[in-house]
C-alpha cells in the first residue's frame, strides 16, 4: 500500500496520499496548501493520482485544487454537493487572517491586513480558490475504488453541512502498526478533540451525532481503526472512545 501524510500550510492541514502499490493508483485527500510539496511526493513515488477526495470545502483543505487539477488533468474531483458553495463562501474569520498573514509573509502587497473581501477577491482573481464542480458527487454509502482498496463514504455533518469521512477495511497496516482499517475524518474528530462547530454551517448537535452514529456505533468500524484527521496526529477510535475530553457527548 502507498500511504503518506503531508502536513501543509499555516493551519497545519494534513493532506494524505493513499493507494495501491500494485496498480500505483492513488487518491489525494484534502490538498490544502503547498501543492508543490504534494505533487513532488507523488512524482517521487511514481504513482498515478486518479481521485481527489475532499472531506469538506473549507479553504485550508481545498485552496490549491486548481494547481492539482492542472498538473493531473485526468484526475477525478469527488466531494459532497452541499460543499460546493463553501469552496468560496464558507470562510472563517480566523482563516482569512491566517491567509492574509501568509500573503504578507510572502511580501505580496496586493492584500491589506485583515481585509476579508479583498482576500476573497484576490483568491478568485488568482484562480486559487474558486467554485469547482465535482466530477462525481458523493453521498452516504458510496464506494470509491483506488486499485484494490475500497473506501466507503460517510456523511458526517457538524463542522460543515456536507462534511464527509472515508473509511476502508482493506488497509491493515500503517507505519508498522497493525490495524483493522483506516478512517479519514477531516475536521470531524481529532486526537483528543472534535471539530469546530461555532462557525457558518457548523452545528454542535449534528457534529456529536455524526461521531456517535457514524463512527463510534458503526458496526464496520472497530476500536482498532486508525483515525487520520485533518489536523494534528494519528489516533484510533478506541483511544478517542476513552480519552477524548468530549466523549460524554458521543459515547
Amino acid at each position: 500500500m502507498i500511504f503518506k501524510k503531508i502536513t501543509v500550510g499555516p493551519s497545519d492541514t494534513n493532506s494524505y496520499i493513499i493507494g495501491s502499490d500494485i496498480t500505483k493508483e492513488i487518491a489525494i485527500i484534502d490538498p490544502g496548501f503547498e501543492p508543490e510539496k504534494i505533487i513532488g511526493e507523488i512524482n517521487k513515488i511514481g504513482a498515478t493520482p486518479v481521485a481527489i477526495l475532499l472531506t469538506h470545502g473549507h479553504f485550508d483543505h481545498s485552496m490549491y485544487l486548481n494547481e492539482i487539477l492542472k498538473n493531473f488533468p485526468k484526475i477525478e474531483l469527488i466531494y459532497n454537493k452541499k460543499e460546493y458553495n463553501s469552496l468560496q463562501t464558507n470562510l472563517k474569520e480566523q482563516d482569512i487572517e491566517i491567509l492574509v498573514d501568509l500573503m504578507d509573509n510572502k511580501k505580496d502587497e496586493t492584500l491589506e491586513q485583515n481585509n476579508k473581501e479583498q482576500a476573497i477577491d484576490f483568491l478568485i482573481e488568482k484562480g486559487l480558490y474558486t467554485n469547482i464542480k465535482a466530477d462525481r458527487w458523493l453521498n452516504e454509502g458510496d464506494i470509491i475504488k483506488i486499485g484494490e482498496l475500497n473506501f466507503k463514504t460517510l456523511e458526517t455533518p457538524g463542522h460543515s453541512p456536507g462534511s464527509l469521512s472515508f473509511y476502508s477495511k482493506d488497509v491493515n497496516e500503517i507505519r508498522g502498526h497493525l490495524i483493522d482499517g483506516v478512517i479519514f475524518t477531516g475536521d470531524l474528530l481529532f486526537k483528543r478533540d472534535v471539530g469546530q462547530f461555532n462557525i457558518p454551517g457548523g452545528d454542535e448537535q449534528l457534529l456529536y451525532l455524526s461521531v456517535k452514529n457514524k463512527l463510534m456505533n458503526n458496526p464496520d468500524i472497530t476500536d482498532r481503526f486508525k483515525v487520520c484527521a485533518g489536523h494534528w496526529g494519528y489516533t484510533t477510535i478506541g483511544e478517542e472512545r476513552i480519552l477524548n475530553p468530549f466523549r460524554k457527548y458521543f459515547t
